[in-house]
């Protein structure tokens, strides 16, 4: 029995590592490199994501000022210096912008399917994927194959 909940917890577990994010998550937008070439894929803080939602949204960074009490010129640093609100600040910025923390932090649009999950440490779920990510490379692939053969097998 133990086995069979082990087994089903590291095939949920490792099924989800590979849309596991840490919070970063990648944009389609570009940036001019010196050479004139592009570079797609670039990381998306969280104030640029702030900015993309009022921008989307239609709301005004004086507007965002006063719902939020955070001053505009605080506002304006993030924008400008790329700078990070500080975290005691994030529940009252998806308040004001009507968002989940989870959109805020991973980037994701309501109704789409995660590409990142917060674990609580300590549980189950975080100490394989610490094992996991400790693991080699060869012993990776072993862990994703027994990870198949139990997804087929549950299947049957």
């Amino acid at each position: 029995m133990r086995r069979k909940a082990f087994q089903e917890a590291l095939l949920n577990v490792l099924a989800e590592i590979l849309f596991l994010c840490y919070f970063i998550s990648w944009t389609q937008e570009t940036e001019d490199l010196p050479s004139g070439r592009k570079r797609k894929g670039l990381p998306m803080i969280i104030s640029e994501r702030i900015f993309q939602i009022l921008e989307k949204k239609n709301i005004s960074q004086k507007h965002f000022s006063q719902e939020t009490g955070i001053s505009q010129s605080t506002i304006s640093d993030w924008k400008r210096k790329k700078t990070n609100p500080s975290a005691d600040k994030i529940m009252t910025i998806c308040d004001a912008l009507q968002v989940t923390p989870y959109q805020l932090l991973c980037g994701v649009e309501e109704g789409d399917t995660p590409d990142c999950f917060v674990l609580s440490k300590g549980t189950e779920e975080y100490m394989l994927i610490e094992k996991y990510r400790a693991i080699d490379r060869q012993r990776r692939s072993r862990v994703f194959g027994y990870l198949q053969a139990l997804a087929e097998e549950g299947r049957e």
